[in-house]
């Protein structure tokens, strides 16, 4: 593309109109992608051409064929972790801000106001995310049954050949799972099933219950300006109005009741999604639940370690999902909501999910005890 100067009087300027410089480069090539923008030197005897691509404009520029042109700035991650720490500061000062606001509006207690947040998010966010996860769940478990129904003809199919082909033990094994995978996909594709639609409602909530989460240890920390403004309500109003005597106030630690709940509930709803839906032992999806179980029982200490306010957050948020996935799990409630029928339905899910808890905690005792006393009891047994 031939550049050449531009002469500074006005003249040539006044020809642009509102284009600015479109009349001097009509009809010319455009440089590729790049935008053009010209800007004048007052210290020079011409113009000088800043080629940018976007917005990334560097003031430091490089001789190229006669004109100055910028360099291209490179990408500064401490540029970008510094705006995305400023752009979350202000999330979270928002969210602080709108649960001052929510105490003010229902001049409600604290420990009122807290638990009115943590339903107000499973109500809002919480329930249509537990309801797009039992939607994917049931189409998921249904096709899951009929894949059982082809796995059986498959391996008839494949005896067959086995018999006809002379298959050793190891090739008819993996021809099966072959076909099995191969007819897994197409029914999976069928219903338009991708992995992710399990994690999305888990990525919509866990950053709002994060930013909650922040907003009230930001609330209760003595260094923040609402917590001197609004010290003397914290302090005085405690979990059920003082009649837990170990927490008087919010900004103090509970060590006993609320750690509790919150561990005991984190654990019965994982044991919930477990009924009548058996995962393979050493699956991936057994080696989450495990993880997720012993992410329940460490939560214990953590609600112990913060204020008891923040652990009444918690623990009535996880109150709140268990009663959502025991409703969802109501054949009357999933007919009521739109969800298809499964054979996973519970008629009375809160009396399953009890006797599963307790056949669970027999079956762990007994394996204890036969791992740790077995050899010991079966001699003593033996003896006269």
């Amino acid at each position: 593309m031939a550049w050449r100067r531009i002469p500074r009087a006005a003249g040539a300027v006044a020809g642009a109109g509102a284009g600015g410089v479109q009349p001097y480069f009509a009809g010319r090539r455009a440089l590729s992608v790049m935008s053009v923008a010209c800007q004048l030197d007052q210290r020079k005897e011409m113009w000088s051409v800043r080629c940018v691509r976007g917005s990334r404009v560097d003031g430091q520029a490089r001789k190229w064929g006669g004109v100055t042109r910028p360099q291209r700035r490179a990408l500064s991650l401490e540029a970008l972790s510094l705006d995305v720490g400023a752009t979350l500061t202000g999330i979270v000062d928002g969210t602080e801000a709108a649960l001052v606001g929510l105490q003010a509006q229902t001049q409600a207690p604290w420990p009122v106001a807290v638990l009115l947040t943590a339903g107000l998010v499973r109500t809002v966010v919480g329930a249509p995310a537990a309801w797009y996860q039992a939607h994917w769940s049931s189409r998921v478990e249904l096709q899951r049954r009929r894949l059982m129904q082809w796995a059986d003809a498959i391996g008839h199919q494949v005896m067959r050949r086995k018999a006809s082909e002379n298959l050793t033990d190891a090739e008819a094994e993996n021809l099966i799972q072959e076909q099995v995978r191969a007819q897994q996909k197409v029914l999976m594709d069928e219903i338009g099933w991708r992995r992710w639609k399990l994690v999305l409602p888990a990525l919509v909530q866990v950053p709002i219950f994060i930013t909650v989460s922040l907003a009230l240890r930001r609330l209760q920390d003595s260094d923040s300006l609402l917590f001197q403004q609004y010290q003397a309500d914290l302090a005085s109003q405690g979990p059920l109005w003082h009649s837990l005597p170990w927490t008087a106030s919010l900004t103090e630690h509970d060590i006993l009741l609320l750690p509790l709940v919150l561990g005991i509930t984190n654990w019965f709803t994982l044991e919930l999604s477990t009924i009548k839906r058996p995962v393979s032992p050493e699956s991936r999806e057994d080696r989450l639940g495990t993880a997720l179980r012993y992410l329940a029982i460490a939560m214990i200490p953590v609600a112990a370690a913060v204020p008891s306010g923040l652990s009444l957050y918690w623990a009535s948020s996880s109150v709140l999902t268990l009663t959502q996935n025991l409703m969802l799990r109501h054949p009357s409630v999933r007919q009521r909501v739109g969800l298809p029928a499964v054979p996973s339905e519970l008629p009375r899910p809160l009396t399953s999910l009890r006797r599963h808890v307790l056949t669970g905690a027999q079956r762990f005792w007994q394996e204890v005890r036969e791992k740790n006393f077995g050899n010991d009891a079966g001699s003593k047994s033996g003896n006269p």
